[in-house]
């Protein structure tokens, strides 16, 4: 434990909160590494341990005592003990306590203490003497515990104090708390006064079915404004002595029913200003744990769908008669369910942004409301859209998914047409060049729905009428063409590479050439980077260049020395004649 504190110490010597387990494993090593003050926040969980509280401190659940339950792990040991000197800065709250089995005292425990016990939940313990639920004694009579808002049921002792057993303790207040279903053989079944505890005040309480022995020792003065099963003593202010209707005592649902007596039978506490669920108490309370609210559902999600909102939730309680639907706070609900009812499916909302709220009644009193702020209903979209070119011309068809006010037409993104709401076609004479992009979106009262789109491919016109002449006097070739389009330039491609690219809107190209031989050309217009199919022909030049700058000087040994300049690169022979008469050694290699 030493080394959990120091641990503890180092992490953060200035911590006021001590979680656990996240912190600390258990909860006693977080009491032991804590300082006066701290609050000791527990997760939810079962902690099954044997607890001291040996200082001022908060022992509190972060989730409440439904999902945080303390237990011990072998007979004879005591829950939790609050032990002597601790003051009102002390405070358990937010626990169920249980699996106590004792000889003698209880699951919780107080030795010379004035602690706070709120909120709890303090079941299924045993003992042979002396509250098997709760005991709080006090050694000079000076202790004033303060146990409000909890709920005590199902203990049991084989003696006397089934759930509650006080002995000697001071101006002890125990209020608001449901005292159901305990017993004892002898005496005390919900309640044991055992000695000198003449300043006791029991308030707004419960004690119900506990045997035939409800309370013992207690008296007149110190019971006021109770439901007790058998009648309070005789004179006590404001008690009652009917079945206090609760859900399901038998099932551990110990809420008030719309129909019970306890409602506005209480009187006010100062430390009762919220019941066991936290909430506020009414200016004249009701008797026992609960202040009477119909809980209203958990967990509500509404999800939309197209033109529908499904809502679903959970039902805390069993107690509802009827369960309204409201959207968009309007106070006129748009369906009345069943109070089994845990769904409902909005089939006549609107596209837009819609809120919900749903209440739970019992009888004529009704719930908190459960709400949606924000639910987005979608415009239905329009379906099969088609798009068709017809020589210049753009057809688009589509099927309505909703009754629109409008339908919008986007080229590009831009806005082309808007279309009464019930038109299902569109035709679009502004075709451009290449890839034209089309979108189609259902207008209701100002909500779009998603769009549809299509594409549609409007072709770049080819040149036509393509020809190529071979050179009879020259290494060239003319081509000519008549464009079938508006191009903004055109490429004049030679045996499938790229030779020239001409800008604006030319209609002849002189391709200039090294030798002759057969040649294949192709010509495509362009507008931007869109490129119009290729007209193509071939060319056969025939023309053989002649070699110029014939030079034939005589040497001094009487030979004459031809050279000249070849008028074509690939001359595949060269003819010498001397007089007419081929030379010898002739033709030569080109």
């Amino acid at each position: 434990m030493v080394f959990v504190a120091a641990c503890l110490a180092a992490a953060d010597m200035r911590a006021a909160t001590i979680n656990v387990p996240a912190d600390v494993r258990t909860i006693q090593s977080a009491i032991n590494a804590a300082a006066t003050g701290d609050t000791i926040l527990v997760a939810p969980g079962t902690y099954t341990e044997t607890i001291v509280v040996n200082k001022d401190l908060t022992l509190r659940s972060s989730d409440g005592a439904a999902v945080t339950v303390l237990r011990v792990g072998s007979a004879d040991k005591i829950v939790l003990t609050v032990s002597a000197g601790r003051t009102a800065a002390t405070l358990i709250e937010g626990f169920t306590i249980t699996g106590a089995s004792l000889a003698t005292g209880g699951a919780l425990t107080i030795q010379d203490a004035s602690p706070i016990i709120s909120r709890n939940v303090i079941r299924n313990n045993t003992t042979g003497q002396g509250g098997a639920a709760l005991r709080a004694t006090s050694s000079d009579g000076a202790h004033a515990p303060t146990i409000v808002n909890n709920i005590i049921y199902a203990n049991t002792s084989t003696a006397s104090g089934g759930a509650v057993a006080v002995n000697n303790v001071g101006a002890l207040l125990f209020a608001g708390n449901t005292v159901c279903g305990n017993s004892a053989a002898t005496t005390g079944g919900g309640f044991d006064v055992e000695a000198g505890s003449a300043d006791i005040r029991i308030v707004d309480c419960i004690f119900w079915a506990n045997g035939a022995s409800n309370l013992a020792g207690v008296t007149a003065a110190m019971i006021s404004y109770c439901d007790v099963e058998g009648g309070a003593p005789e004179g006590g202010t404001g008690n009652i002595a009917a079945d206090p209707r609760l859900v399901n005592a038998a099932g551990g649902d110990f809420h008030l029913l719309a129909a019970s007596p306890c409602r506005g039978a209480g009187t006010a506490v100062a430390a009762l200003a919220v019941d066991f669920d936290g909430e506020p108490r009414d200016a004249t309370p009701d008797i026992g744990a609960d202040e009477y609210r119909v809980p209203p559902v958990t967990g509500l999600a509404c999800t939309p769908d197209v033109l529908d909102v499904l809502l679903a939730w959970t039902n805390p309680w069993t107690g509802y008669t009827s369960i309204e639907v409201f959207r968009d706070g309007d106070p006129t609900a748009i369906a009345t369910l069943a109070g089994t009812a845990t769904a409902y499916t909005d089939s006549s909302v609107l596209p837009g942004d819609h809120s919900y709220a749903v209440v739970a009644y019992a009888g004529a009193d009704a719930s908190s409301p459960a709400t949606c702020a924000s639910v987005h209903v979608e415009v239905p979209p329009v379906t099969g859209l088609a798009c068709t070119r017809n020589g210049d011309v753009a057809d688009l068809a589509w099927t309505n998914g909703y009754a629109y006010t409008n339908v919008r037409i986007l080229r590009e993104g831009a806005e082309a047409a808007l279309l009464p709401g019930s038109a299902t076609s569109y035709r679009s004479t502004t075709l451009a060049v290449g890839p034209n992009n089309f979108q189609v979106i259902g207008v209701l009262d100002g909500a779009s729905s998603d769009a549809a789109a299509c594409t549609v491919e409007m072709p770049l016109a080819p040149p036509y009428d393509l020809t190529c002449t071979a050179g009879t006097a020259s290494l060239t070739v003319t081509l000519q063409w008549t464009n079938g389009d508006a191009y903004d330039s055109v490429e004049i491609h030679r045996n499938g590479t790229i030779v020239q690219t001409l800008t604006g809107a030319p209609t002849s190209f002189i391709d200039t050439l090294t030798a002759p031989g057969e040649y294949a050309y192709s010509v495509l217009g362009k507008v931007g980077t869109y490129a119009s199919a290729a007209a193509a022909c071939t060319a056969t030049l025939t023309y053989v260049p002649p070699a110029t700058n014939l030079l034939c000087p005589i040497g001094t040994d009487g030979i004459a020395h031809l050279t000249w300049t070849n008028g074509a690169s690939n001359y595949t022979g060269i003819a010498v004649t001397i007089d007419g008469v081929p030379a010898p050694g002739t033709p030569l290699t080109g």
